[in-house]
């Protein structure tokens, strides 16, 4: 039996979803170097990468950065976000959490 394709909407919230998931599993410190270095080089935190689900390209990419103050709690979010034919976002979804020292 073929399941049916997923709409961009509930896509876009897995795919935002499970990104937020796997960047849960990466120590703080780890996450608090980054921002050190790349605030260093002036950049902000953070990648992207494309996939193509069900034959659509998605952008899925993330941001990290200090809640409040430099050592403290770090913001993550994660995105997931499409494009329609005029190359101008279509639909976009985020999730965010928190992880503290």
């Amino acid at each position: 039996m073929v399941e049916p394709k997923k709409t961009v909407a509930e896509t876009l919230a897995e795919l935002a979803e499970e990104h937020l998931r796997s960047m849960a599993t990466v120590p703080w410190a780890a996450y608090a170097r980054s921002i050190r270095e790349r605030a260093a080089e002036g950049r902000p935190g953070g990648d992207t990468f494309g996939c193509v689900v069900d034959g659509r390209y998605y952008d899925v990419g993330d941001s990290e950065s200090w809640l409040d103050e430099e050592g403290g709690e770090i913001k993550l979010v994660a995105f997931a976000t499409t494009y329609g034919a005029d190359d101008e976002i279509e639909a976009e979804e985020t999730r965010e959490t928190v992880v503290r020292p």
